[in-house]
């Protein structure tokens, strides 16, 4: 970019979660300095380095907003006294694969991997519809059974008492599935663990999506 010549790069970034409010805070430093010296310009009038903060929304597993601002912290050519931005991330195609079963190491035991709830809901959401036909035939192919269990978990968005109370809903919904597709309701035992057993990190979208989940365990 003239008048500056080629320049080596470099950032260091945060980001902190706030659970209550599924917001994530920011901030970065970052800087460029001259590959090679110029005749035009000093090294240091050459160099940048500025500072940024804002927040960052995951609206859902494609789609994040992001906004904030930030100052100069060394005058140079390219760095401007303030700075304010906004914009955009759009992730294109499936974040995830299309199998919808995982097992685990114990035979009788696994979860499901795409199965998706509308928002602050215990409703299924209509895409999850061919991942409860799935479900229905995995649990057929155990044939007789003495008991299975339902267990419901939510990431750590929100309040631990709704998220306890949510994460029973749920897996009651799919237990209500099941009994109007064949199996005896006097068989399976839903419960609800909330927040208390993640698989992955609450702090970035990836592993909150992770966190929602039901998992099964089928007694013979």
């Amino acid at each position: 970019v003239q008048p500056l010549k080629d320049q080596v790069i470099a950032s260091v970034g945060i980001s902190h979660l706030l659970p209550k409010y599924d917001l994530k805070l920011i901030s970065e430093i970052f800087g460029g300095w001259p590959a090679k010296k110029s005749t035009n310009n000093t090294n240091r009038a050459s160099s940048s380095l500025e500072m940024i903060a804002g927040v960052k929304y995951d609206w859902n597993s494609h789609l994040a907003l992001h906004a904030g601002g930030g100052t100069e912290l060394q005058h140079g050519v390219s760095s401007p006294d303030w700075r304010i931005y906004a914009g955009l991330n759009y992730a294109f195609g499936p974040l995830t694969g299309l199998q919808s079963i995982l097992g685990t190491s114990n035979p009788g035991r696994f979860r499901l991997k795409n199965l998706k709830f509308d928002f602050n809901s215990d409703t299924v959401s209509a895409e999850s519809e061919k991942v409860l036909k799935d479900l229905a035939a995995k649990i057929r192919s155990f044939g007789d059974f003495r008991e299975l269990i339902i267990e419901g978990h939510t990431d750590s968005v929100g309040a631990e008492q709704y998220n306890q109370v949510l994460s029973e809903k749920r897996a009651n919904a799919v237990k209500n599935y099941l009994r109007k597709n064949g199996f005896s309701a006097k068989k399976i035992k839903a419960v609800g663990y909330g927040e208390t057993q993640p698989l992955a990190d609450n702090g970035n979208f990836q592993g909150r999506e992770q966190n929602r989940r039901v998992e099964f365990e089928v007694i013979k």
